[in-house]
């Protein structure tokens, strides 16, 4: 889930700032989980211990640049300096993902799109065929 719920009618700024940040924090080590694996926990995070998830860069990418933009006031000097960093060294990174993601080339960025569109199209058909199965949307006795 997305963490701590805050209560609309909380007028307290200071229980208010503290459950944004704590949201903020799940999120954010929700996001880590995904992107750091640590093979060996007693190794720790030495270069030879870790495998990073290279498919999340963009979600790392989503996540730095909306707080940065709509949270900045939450967080503290240091904090922002920090994401400032991060921004530098990961959007050259989300670019290169992304476009590899989508194609580069003309031939591959048709080769994906038919990928996903055929994808889609037998979702939709299955759905469709689901839909129109005996019994399925009907009303019955009770109403």
């Amino acid at each position: 889930g997305p963490g701590v719920q805050i209560p609309e009618d909380l007028t307290d700024h200071l229980k208010r700032k503290w459950l944004h940040l704590r949201r903020k924090e799940h999120r954010w080590r929700k996001l880590f989980e995904g992107f750091v694996d640590v093979r060996d926990p007693e190794k720790g995070m030495v270069d030879e211990n870790v495998m990073y998830n290279t498919t999340k860069i963009p979600d790392l990418w989503d996540n730095l640049y909306y707080d940065m933009l709509t949270h900045r006031h939450y967080l503290g000097d240091r904090a922002v300096k920090k994401a400032e960093q991060l921004v530098v060294s990961i959007h050259p990174l989300n670019e290169w993902v992304c476009l590899s993601e989508y194609g580069i080339s003309k031939e591959e960025k048709l080769r994906i799109g038919v990928d996903v569109t055929w994808r889609l199209v037998g979702k939709m058909l299955n759905d469709l065929e689901f839909m129109i199965e005996e019994d399925v949307g009907s009303i019955d006795k009770s109403g």
